[in-house]
């Protein structure tokens, strides 16, 4: 039985319409973020002082937190429920307050991002031989991006196992078995600059959605606190 009217009762109908949009949201974003979590688990495996820099993972945690918290607004926007409504306005607060602080850290250490991913970079040279799965993210993200090494070829001879003037096949421009050997023909640019490109470019998607996302949290918040004080009226 519903206990609200006139404009609350509007109030009540956008509401539930605008957290069943944003549950759509949360199940598209969560399918995005597993698929590129697919592609990207390259990044992820040569980074891992910042996995969450990997868009994926990002995506995965907001799509299953949207999820969550739209369905208990737009149920209790539908029951005219006080309790589920006030677990969606504090969970939106939470969540919003949560967003400010990882915006902020995320800025304060936005100029530490290369030295983190040369750091993980070196480490990862020693791991080719010793580790399959850093030996095919390196073997992906070099000849994706077409880079070598982390500041240049030279790193392979110098950091790790490799003999002088040899790199793995995946530096090669023309990519076949034992072309790396003699280090010739190959990628002249690092990867370390092609991948913290790549890794701001990500971050700054994710900087816009998550100003879009917040936008959102502000209005549901308004409507969910509006229809809660006009249910408290009318008990």
């Amino acid at each position: 039985m519903a206990r609200v009217s006139g404009y609350a009762r509007v109030i009540k109908y956008l509401l539930f319409l605008f957290t069943f949009l944003f549950v759509i949201t949360g199940i598209i974003l969560l399918s995005l973020g597993i698929a590129l979590h697919t592609n990207e688990h390259a990044y992820a495996e040569l980074l891992p002082s910042f996995p969450f820099l990997n868009v994926g993972n990002l995506l995965i945690v907001v799509g299953v937190l949207v999820f969550i918290v739209s369905f208990a607004g737009c149920f209790g926007a539908m029951r005219e429920s006080r309790c589920l409504l006030s677990v969606f306005i504090i969970s939106l607060v939470v969540i919003f307050i949560l967003e400010m602080l990882v915006g902020a850290l995320g800025y304060a250490n936005r100029n530490k991002v290369k030295s983190f991913v040369t750091n993980d970079l070196k480490h990862g040279l020693d791991q080719y031989e010793e580790n399959e799965s850093y030996k095919a993210a390196w073997d992906e993200i070099q000849s994706k991006l077409m880079c070598c090494g982390v500041e240049k070829p030279d790193d392979w001879y110098l950091n790790s196992t490799f003999t002088e003037n040899s790199v793995p096949d995946s530096c090669c421009l023309e990519m076949k078995v034992g072309c790396g050997r003699d280090g010739s023909g190959t990628f002249t640019t690092g990867c370390k600059e092609a991948m913290t490109t790549t890794l701001e470019a990500n971050l700054s998607g994710v900087a816009a959605g998550g100003i879009i996302i917040a936008l959102f949290e502000i209005v549901g918040f308004t409507f969910g606190i509006v229809l809660c004080c006009f249910i408290s009226s009318t008990d």
